[in-house]
């Protein structure tokens, strides 16, 4: 017997694939993505999870701060939305802001365009040149267009010193 499609039940994510997901996204960022696959780790069948800062720099050897900054531009380039939760006096979730501040809500979006996502990752957003997000890198150089990049100063180690 087939079921109605209106009567069938909400599609579940299983954890693997949203790995699969988070694994295919081509973000040009290493760290980032190394975030965004631990977290795939911990969603439940709609794809959210509730884990914790230091439980992710475990998981991916970056310090507590490096995932914060990482999961910041993962918000910020679409992939994620954290919703901030709190436990209230008898120990139940909440988002009223009742209580102890606790782990956020994140929630992967498996349903967005991997292509738009990563363009915004690239720094490319449609119909614009340039987009606001920018890679959280602290390393200078490492997120400039290929155009302003000249071997010249490294030539120059190569040359003989003058005598």
């Amino acid at each position: 017997m087939t079921v109605p499609r209106d009567k069938r039940r909400a599609r579940h994510i299983a954890a693997d694939e949203a790995h699969a997901w988070a694994r295919s996204l081509d973000l040009k960022n290493p760290y980032a993505k190394g975030v965004l696959k631990s977290l795939s780790i911990y969603v439940n069948g709609e794809g959210r999870c509730f884990v914790g800062l230091d439980q992710l720099a475990l998981d991916t050897d970056l310090s507590v701060d490096t995932v914060r900054r990482r999961m910041v531009w993962l918000e910020e380039i679409g992939a994620i939305t954290r919703i901030p939760q709190w436990l209230d006096e008898h120990g139940r979730r909440n988002g009223d802001g009742r209580g102890k501040r606790t782990s956020d809500l994140i929630v992967l979006h498996l349903d967005r365009d991997p292509d738009e996502i990563e363009a915004r990752a690239w720094g490319v957003v449609e119909n614009e040149t340039k987009s606001a997000v920018i890679s959280p890198s602290r390393q200078q150089g490492l997120n400039q267009p290929p155009e302003t990049v000249s071997p010249r100063p490294a030539l120059a180690l190569l040359r003989p010193p003058k005598l």
